[in-house]
């Protein structure tokens, strides 16, 4: 539900294999599933996953967030998702957020 300039004539989906980002995260898969884990890991008994919207405070969906509003979070350790942290600066992301999401079972 985010506006992503340049993904061309509006459709109901899209093929994945004809956008920049899908190639990227599915190249780099395995380095961005072990990004996660270290950053799972290092949470230092803080919780990094929140709800980022009241509609999901319920569900147990929440979201460890990389960008709010385009930007980069100060003191987020970027250092343990550097291809990740890479490969989101390739899009515009704009007055999103990005990052991991996670639902409990």
């Amino acid at each position: 539900h985010a506006f992503m300039p340049g993904l061309g004539p509006r459709q109901p989906f899209l093929d994945p294999s004809q956008l920049k980002l899908c190639q990227l995260m599915e190249e780099n898969y395995d380095t961005i599933l072990a990004e996660y884990e270290a950053l799972v890991a290092d949470q230092d008994g803080r919780e990094r996953f929140q709800s980022v919207t009241s509609l999901n405070y319920e569900s147990g969906w929440k979201t460890l967030v990389l960008f709010e509003n385009g930007h980069r979070i100060p003191k987020f350790p970027y250092h343990l998702c550097p291809t990740t942290t890479r490969i989101l600066e390739t899009v515009p992301i704009g007055g999103r957020i990005a990052g991991f999401n996670r639902q409990q079972p």
